[in-house]
């Protein structure tokens, strides 16, 4: 007879099984009688709940927990499940007909689940109702201390899983740690995990292709796994957790094009320990489908040197990262994230640049009296343009551009990538600077004006007679942050000891920002 004091599950179990767990080396599956008693348990309709003794418990087969009916302590007890060939450990599930606001409880806690290993064809836990027509399920319960270990999926959520809550709950060693499904009736609605490490996963950490799910994880961490992030639709939404890995054979957060797929990480941490050489994200969504990829406030150091973070031609906006004083970070944070309007200067005219000094009053943004500026089809990287500044005197005359791009957030951390060519043999010195300026229009001619800036790195370009092909020039490390009063990151070029006449082009100028 069921009454309303914890059943301890040794009563349902014979001597041998009970010492069988017990010397925790088991042998003798109890999966069966297990089972019978859970099932006895519903059947009698009264809520219950259930101890395991502290022990190693054999299970051939799949327990089905009923998080309607009972809770489950396992006393930090392990569920071997070495034994299992196919299919999944536990299955969570809901009575139907029952109301899904009466779960508000800690339905299991206290164990480890072990698979077969990550290559095998069996899972660990999976979240789903025996009715799914019906919208009561495993949903408005929470998991407590349950570390899941070495299946070919750690938790899947399917039909009427939604709500659902993990505490320091452990995924590990798994092909994939964690899936929602594109498909399914009335699930994976915030779905959270609270100081939750996801560890050494084979495959992906995290795989949401559900369009109307979201993952939720705050404090957790995500170290060493082959790839943290596979999203394929819904979100995933990270706050104050930790991602760290040695290296990665390709992007850790992958943002596939369909349904939307996002990804925000709000603060925290994310590193490299090793020698990585690949971009951070890799975002493939389109304008139609929205989604992308959100960072802010997040430390980030020795990331690698891939030419950016981002990859793809989705958004991806990194703001008010922090770091070390070198970062050691990919320097640019996607192409699509350029902050010039024309960065290959293909337009008719100049649109990213204007003159900032002349041997004569400035009275045109790209014509002066001793420098212009053109988008010329005589030389380009790629493209058919590049940007020509032609100078006309000699060295010691004055003559000098700025490349701009509009900062979109205060206190952002630009850097800059351009590529230069000298075909002619013009000699002397070029100075280019990096910075941020404070760009407003002249109230009396209303052409731009510097009004305030801050440059605080800078390269010379000393050129022989010799031509000088294409060559990358980038503004480097320390990333410096701009200043509350900037309105743009510029790039200043002082051609004054530059011996005209004579023309440098600049072509592919990136800023962007993080």
């Amino acid at each position: 007879m069921i009454t309303g004091a914890p059943v301890n599950i040794f009563d349902y179990m014979t001597a041998a099984q009970i010492a069988d767990v017990q010397s925790n080396a088991a042998t003798i599956d109890v999966s069966t009688t297990i089972q019978t008693a859970l099932d006895a348990f519903v059947v009698a309709g009264q809520f219950v709940d259930i101890i395991f003794p502290n022990g190693t418990y054999k299970l051939n087969s799949k327990l089905t927990i009923n998080v309607s009916y009972m809770s489950v302590d396992f006393n930090n007890s392990t569920l071997d499940c070495t034994g299992m060939a196919a299919g999944f450990s536990l299955d969570i599930t809901g009575q139907v007909g029952a109301s899904p606001y009466v779960n508000g409880k800690v339905a299991i806690c206290n164990g480890l689940l072990l698979g077969p290993g990550y290559t095998s064809s069996v899972s660990g836990i999976r979240f789903n109702n025996l009715n799914s027509a019906q919208e009561t399920g495993p949903s408005h319960i929470s998991l407590l201390n349950i570390v899941t270990k070495n299946f070919s999926v750690g938790h899947t959520f399917l039909s009427n899983a939604y709500l659902i809550n993990f505490f320091n709950c452990d995924v590990m060693e798994c092909s994939t740690a964690l899936t929602q499904a594109a498909t399914g009736t009335n699930f994976g609605e915030r779905i959270s995990y609270f100081g939750s490490t996801i560890f050494n996963n084979y495959v992906t950490a995290v795989d949401m292709a559900n369009p109307n799910g979201s993952f939720v994880f705050s404090q957790c961490s995500f170290d060493y796994n082959v790839r943290h992030f596979y999203i394929n639709g819904g979100r995933v939404i990270l706050s104050n957790c930790h991602i760290e890995a040695g290296t990665y054979a390709a992007e850790p957060i992958y943002i596939d094009s369909a349904n939307g797929g996002t990804f925000v990480m709000q603060g925290g941490w994310m590193l490299c320990t090793g020698s990585n050489t690949v971009s951070i994200v890799s975002v493939n969504t389109t304008a139609d489908q929205g989604g992308g990829a959100v960072f802010r406030d997040v430390s980030m150091n020795n990331l690698g040197n891939a030419a950016y973070f981002a990859t793809g031609t989705g958004r991806c906006t990194v703001s008010n990262t922090f770091s070390f004083d070198i970062r050691q970070n990919p320097l640019l944070l996607s192409a699509v994230g350029n902050l010039l309007t024309d960065g290959g200067f293909e337009g008719t005219v100049v649109a990213d640049a204007f003159i900032t000094s002349d041997s004569s009053s400035i009275t045109s943004r790209v014509t002066g009296a001793n420098i212009a500026l053109t988008n010329s089809s005589s030389y380009a990287r790629t493209g058919t343009k590049s940007l020509r500044a032609a100078k006309t005197g000699g060295a010691g005359t004055a003559a000098g551009f700025v490349i701009i791009g509009a900062l979109q957030e205060k206190s952002s951390a630009a850097n800059r990538l351009l590529y230069y060519t000298k075909p002619g043999a013009e000699t002397g010195t070029v100075f280019v600077s990096y910075g941020y300026a404070n760009i407003q229009a002249d109230v009396t001619t209303g052409l731009p004006t510097i009004y305030r800036q801050t440059l605080p790195a800078a390269a010379t370009l000393t050129f022989t007679a010799a031509a000088v092909d294409w060559t990358a020039l980038r503004s480097g490390e320390p990333i410096i942050v701009a200043p509350p009063w900037a309105t743009h990151s510029v790039i200043l070029v002082n051609m004054v000891s530059f011996v005209g006449p004579g023309s440098l082009y600049f072509d592919d100028v990136e800023i962007t920002a993080m």
